[in-house]
């Protein structure tokens, strides 16, 4: 005997579907009503706004030449780990507060057997610099934990010492 555990998708919890009598679950959430919440083993970031950064302190002429990095440090007792990702789009001459970079690949913090809590994520923006004698100079550097980014939409505004930026993601389940 086949039961059916749902007639319409009120049936069916968290945005389940009814379909043919059975829930289809969306991403997240299990069980014959989509009744159960999953725990994540991933967050990967898609997209991050820069809504406002502070001012180049000199300011160029022609407007800086901006990229991104984004890194993740996770710390236990035993070891450190590091991973890192670099637009490869330079923004040329920016005069804009406001800067959207879409990631190609998205960049993926794996959840581990210690809590987010133990994990640092970092967005850095960095000024380009052409002259081969010269470092690249920092723009704004923003430290945060992944449950501080992540919630239950799928995206966190952030405002922090005169940065604003918002973090665009998906669980991985």
């Amino acid at each position: 005997t086949v039961l059916n555990n749902c007639e319409d998708n009120s049936n069916c919890y968290y945005g389940g579907i009814c379909e043919a009598g059975t829930c289809q679950c969306p991403p997240g959430f299990s069980g014959p009503q989509c009744e159960e919440a999953e725990t994540p083993i991933g967050l990967q970031i898609e997209r991050i706004k820069f809504h406002s950064y502070p001012d180049l302190n000199p300011p160029e002429a022609d407007g800086p030449d901006i990229y991104l990095l984004i890194g993740s440090q996770i710390y236990n007792p035993n070891t450190l780990s590091y991973q890192r990702y670099i637009t490869p789009e330079v923004k040329m001459n920016v005069s804009s507060p406001s800067l959207d970079f879409v990631l190609e690949e998205p960049f993926v913090i794996q959840s581990t057997n210690h809590s987010y809590s133990s994990q640092l994520i970092f967005f850095s923006l960095f000024d380009q610099d052409v002259a081969p004698d010269e470092d690249d100079r920092i723009v704004t550097h923003v430290y945060r934990t992944p449950d501080a980014i992540s919630g239950g939409s799928l995206s966190t505004t952030v405002s922090i010492d005169g940065h604003t930026f918002t973090v665009y993601y998906n669980w991985i389940f």
